[in-house]
């Protein structure tokens, strides 16, 4: 998908991108139109679950539009926490390119804006971004270090690198995953975990084969909304069959977060199944992982496991056939003694 910018009146700083959610909305999905600045070429396929409104479903779908093939950025940490007046830093890399065209984005829920540009080692702050910021390049590093961190600096980093082309000013811009910086406002909490087992009324009416149970995992009375949610079975990460909340909620001390992973009534009644759900938290300084397991149940007599239902189907089937041949056999002798009858009466 392409970004405009005007008609790139500003080749140097044409990367500007989106300042409002109108803006976000606007751009031309064409990519044969000539008058565009930017290919948004993002990296990562991660989740951005913790973005809220309509700006992150845009930019969800913004940054899992494109896979690059060539270019490859790196950015870290994916998640950074710092209390007010502390300092934050983020970094990218180039893992197999060396564009001199480097930048640092912000964005919050309302807005998504270019901070600096860094052109073969010199930085061009805008406006908004010339107090707090500072950017420095090695090599094929560059770093964005926030100084002084307010409550207004709570969003969403990213870095982009792209091959310039003054000519044309259109060229593709390759991204990393994105930051997000929370400032803390208490102190650091780690998740609770707990996974509950499905419910034994949940899809009894329905043939075996085609049950399904569902597990849910919920993490509790953690800060901050640092967190991503996965799933195990036997020690396998799974994906099919998992749903998970786009959002931490916010009770007013702590956040929450639930997931659901749905699974076949056939794997649910293997007691060595065993499920567990992992969460991976963020704090100031690293990521843990935070995790609850349960074991699947022994199918009860009251269960219809695939093996009953295939006796019950097979006895009801022998039970008909039976039925049959007693009504064939019974409507022949009536046939026959009507005949008999009439024999008689003539």
């Amino acid at each position: 998908m392409y970004a405009t910018n005007d008609s790139c009146r500003l080749p140097s700083v044409c990367p500007r991108l989106f300042n409002s959610d109108a803006d976000l909305m606007s751009f031309p999905p064409n990519r044969s139109q000539g008058a565009h600045c930017i290919f948004i070429h993002f990296i990562s396929s991660s989740p951005v679950r913790m973005i809220p409104g309509i700006t992150a479903l845009i930019f969800y779908t913004l940054w899992a539009a494109g896979v690059s093939q060539s270019v490859l950025i790196t950015q870290w940490p994916r998640y950074i926490s710092s209390l007010p007046s502390g300092q934050a830093e983020i970094h990218c890399y180039q893992n197999n390119t060396d564009y001199q065209y480097l930048y640092w984005y912000r964005q919050t829920e309302k807005s998504f804006k270019l901070i600096v540009a860094i052109i073969a080692g010199s930085s061009t702050f805008e406006d908004e971004f010339k107090s707090g910021f500072q950017a420095e390049t090695k090599e094929k590093q560059w770093s964005l270090t926030i100084t002084g961190v307010q409550r207004k600096d709570e969003a969403v980093y990213l870095c982009a690198a792209s091959l310039h082309t003054e000519t044309l000013c259109q060229y593709e811009a390759y991204f990393g995953q994105g930051t997000k910086l929370t400032v803390l406002e208490k102190e650091v909490k780690a998740p609770t975990v707990k996974v509950l087992p499905p419910s034994p009324k949940e899809c009894r009416k329905q043939k075996y084969e085609h049950r399904r149970k569902t597990l849910v995992c919920v993490a509790t009375e953690f800060y901050p909304d640092h967190v991503s949610v996965f799933w195990q079975i036997d020690g396998k990460i799974v994906t099919r069959g998992v749903a998970t909340d786009n959002t931490a909620r916010w009770d007013g001390n702590y956040y929450s977060i639930t997931s659901r992973l749905r699974v076949s009534a056939n794997d649910w009644y293997t007691p060595d199944s065993n499920f567990t759900c992992i969460v991976s938290f963020s704090d100031e300084t690293e990521t843990k992982p935070y995790w609850d397991s349960i074991l699947g149940e022994k199918a009860t007599e009251v269960t219809m496991t695939r093996g009953k239902y295939l006796k019950i189907t097979n006895n009801a089937k022998l039970s008909y056939g039976v039925f049959i041949v007693k009504s064939s056999v019974y409507g022949a002798f009536v046939v026959f003694l009507v005949w008999k009858l009439q024999g008689k009466h003539n």
